[in-house]
């Protein structure tokens, strides 16, 4: 069948919904897709990918690799990109991981999952993440727009966490899919 993009929300993103067959050219289509969107978003680069709904994805390792660069040569471009893929089925969880390995933007935030829900929370807090960080680095320069010097933490506050622009998780799959323990 196809990709499609289903939603556009300037503050969250795209998301695309994948369903049926899907083919290398159709997420090369989606992915160009994003990338000229995402000029015109504020979010800048947010994208979940859904493939809840697909059979099978015809891909090649040769696609896989593919897609990697289209996405490594998207990286210089729009250097912070945030896109997750939800993959339920253990095949095109395989290709999303094959993917995200092949992958060497350094600066893309890029996790796969078994659910919506879970790719949505993961965006989400990569945004405000991000939010944050422009804010810091705003304060930091004087850019705050008060014209004044950056203020100083208050000596007790706690230390922000380090952000980590290429992070991987690995979402483990449901108990269902677990083999039953052994007994003796």
């Amino acid at each position: 069948m196809s990709v499609h993009l289903i939603m556009t929300n300037h503050d969250e993103g795209h998301v695309y919904v994948g369903a049926g067959i899907v083919t290398c050219d159709e997420i090369v289509a989606r992915l160009e897709d994003v990338l000229t969107k995402a000029e015109s978003v504020s979010c800048a680069h947010a994208a979940i990918f859904d493939f809840s709904q697909v059979e099978r994805m015809n891909l090649t390792t040769e696609d896989i690799v593919r897609l990697a660069r289209l996405a490594q040569r998207a990286s210089n471009d729009f250097p912070h990109a945030i896109i997750a893929i939800v993959a339920p089925q253990d095949a095109v969880y395989g290709h999303a991981r094959m993917w995200q390995a092949y992958l060497d933007a350094e600066t893309w935030s890029t996790c796969v999952f078994r659910t919506l829900a879970e790719a949505q929370d993961w965006r989400n807090t990569a945004l405000r993440r991000r939010a944050e960080d422009q804010g810091d680095r705003h304060r930091s320069t004087g850019d705050a727009g008060s014209g004044s010097p950056p203020a100083e933490p208050p000596p007790n506050a706690p230390a922000k966490p380090e952000h980590k622009p290429h992070e991987f998780h690995v979402i483990p799959p449901p108990a269902t899919l677990l083999p039953p323990p052994r007994s003796r």
